[in-house]
């Protein structure tokens, strides 16, 4: 049964955002499994360089279109993703020292993210696009 469930009310209303949050539930479900069958040891450094491929593409996406729309929060989103992507490298470094990681920090911290950035910060989005094309 996977970790974490899409709802609707995630969706922000940009399809191509929407799909790529999707691949992020993905991700997270693909961590979660591994966990649960105990083959995270194996499997977390092929998810770890998923995400943080994932993450380049989507926050390359994200950001075109922010600017695209003069989103006036730019910057602030900005440093919203450049914290995720520290602390994804970080995880990844920390699993290529060690060979190990605690997942289930990698899960909350990746639960958090979803819920807060995305449910938050890119509804934001939505609604600076809403109001360009009133």
């Amino acid at each position: 049964m996977p970790l974490f469930l899409w709802k609707k009310s995630y969706e922000i209303g940009i399809a191509e955002n929407d799909t790529q949050h999707r691949n992020l539930v993905g991700i997270i479900n693909e961590l979660s499994d591994a966990m649960i069958t105990k083959k995270g040891y194996i499997v977390v450094p092929h998810i770890l360089e998923k995400l943080e491929d994932y993450i380049q593409s989507h926050f390359t996406t994200e950001e075109e279109i922010m600017r695209d729309t003069k989103y006036p929060a730019l910057d602030e989103h900005c440093q919203e993703h450049l914290a995720m992507t520290t602390k994804v490298i970080g995880f990844k470094r920390a699993c290529a020292k060690n060979h190990e990681i605690n997942v289930v920090e990698v899960l909350n911290f990746l639960r958090d993210w979803l819920k807060e950035h995305i449910v938050m910060s890119d509804k934001k989005l939505k609604a600076n696009i809403q109001t360009m094309d009133a």
